[in-house]
């Protein structure tokens, strides 16, 4: 289960850096909530 954590930490990761180069700012916004929510769950462990 950490592995896949991990696995979906790297891909939102790479999501924001593309959608911030980009002009994904509704998407970043979007994508904020679930990369906060990982957030939470790591400190919680």
């Amino acid at each position: 289960m950490l592995e896949t954590g991990l696995q979906l930490f790297q891909l939102d990761a790479s999501t924001l850096f593309v959608s911030g180069q980009g002009h994904g700012i509704e998407f970043q916004k979007m994508h904020g909530h679930t990369f906060q929510q990982r957030t939470r769950v790591v400190r919680d462990r």
